[in-house]
């Protein structure tokens, strides 16, 4: 089966883990001083947006995976083998560095494979929050007083 690469999505992935090493590097190495000059700048600009992306792309990288495979089963198999894969490597990781956050997108994959093909209602219900009250975020644009 022959796949075509997404370009930006792979060029934002190598942002996202770059920015981490940057992130995890600085933290290892005892952090940046205030300052710090362009590095220190670009790592300080990088905390917490470079884990953020990443788990973002994990997520359209699982809705591509759906929407290509055809087979929901089939694709939640996929995505379910990436999640045991990642907490296995994640755990054992933790035993090296107590630091890492694999184990963390082991879980979020596992949340993946049980919410793939779930209706929006569905996915309302699932939360515990009715659809008919939407987005608790849109309320304060919606309800202006």
């Amino acid at each position: 089966m022959a796949t075509t690469r997404i370009v930006g999505i792979d060029l934002a992935r190598f942002v996202a883990i770059a920015g981490m090493v940057l992130v995890n590097v600085t933290v290892v190495m005892g952090g940046t001083e205030e300052g710090g000059g362009w590095l220190g700048s670009l790592e300080r600009g990088m905390q917490g947006r470079a884990a953020a992306l990443f788990v973002l792309l994990a997520g359209i990288g699982c809705s591509i995976m759906a929407r290509d495979d055809g087979r929901l089963e089939s694709a939640r198999r996929r995505i379910l083998r990436r999640a045991v894969f990642l907490l296995a490597i994640g755990y054992a990781w933790q035993l090296v560095w107590s630091g890492d956050i694999l184990h963390f997108y082991g879980f979020y994959f596992l949340v993946a494979a049980a919410c793939l093909g779930v209706s929006s209602r569905g996915a309302a219900r699932r939360s515990g929050r009715p659809p008919r009250y939407g987005n608790p975020g849109l309320k304060p644009i919606i309800y202006i007083r």
